[in-house]
């Protein structure tokens, strides 16, 4: 399994909050709920999730740090709070997120997500495998998605196209015909590719 740990520590000085980092922004946005502005602390984190290749990973640094905040000052969190705290700090790092990252990495489940309706659970029980393979290539989820915000027109096309695909993924797994949706995903990643 891949894991996040943040551990937090007493400090001499107070954090400088960088509020352009999603990190950072995560602690401020603990401390600022506990009302613990004023505390010194430092934090040391250790990430395995590859950073800047789409996969979630601000968003489960972030988790990793609201929860030693409150672990630190020995404070209890719900998810619901968890989550709205996370989406504080999405904010810095994406500036529109839809909350799937966060919500993926709160979730025992698999979920979907559609725009404006909201997110879904979906029922795995397929004798299969995903693998995710890391490319080494740099992404930047949000210039990605304000690029495809100023071309929305242009891309209206793959994206309902993207859209049907991800139905059809959809019913194929309820369906459990894995070799559907293993084309499915390869189509939809040609176009994404465009």
């Amino acid at each position: 399994s891949i894991e996040v740990e943040c551990r937090i520590f007493p400090s001499d000085k107070q954090l400088t909050f960088d509020f352009y980092d999603t990190l950072s922004t995560a602690i401020y946005a603990a401390l600022d709920y506990l009302n613990k502005t004023d505390i010194s602390i430092s934090y040391a984190i250790r990430s395995q999730v590859p950073q800047k290749r789409g996969m979630g990973s601000s968003a489960a640094v972030s988790i990793a740090a609201i929860r030693a905040v409150f672990d630190y000052f020995e404070q209890t969190i719900d998810k619901e709070t968890l989550g709205i705290l996370v989406n504080q700090a999405e904010i810095i790092a994406h500036s529109n997120p839809s909350g799937l990252d966060a919500k993926t990495c709160l979730s025992d489940s698999a979920i979907k997500y559609i725009r404006n309706v909201g997110f879904e659970t979906l029922e795995l029980n397929l004798d299969a495998f995903l693998i995710i393979a890391d490319t080494g290539i740099q992404g930047h989820t949000r210039e990605a998605v304000d690029k495809v915000a100023y071309f929305e027109e242009k891309n209206l096309p793959y994206l309902s196209s993207l859209g049907d695909l991800a139905e059809d993924v959809n019913k194929h797994i309820r369906s459990k015909n894995i070799k559907q949706i293993g084309k499915s995903m390869t189509k939809a990643h040609t176009y994404l590719q465009n």
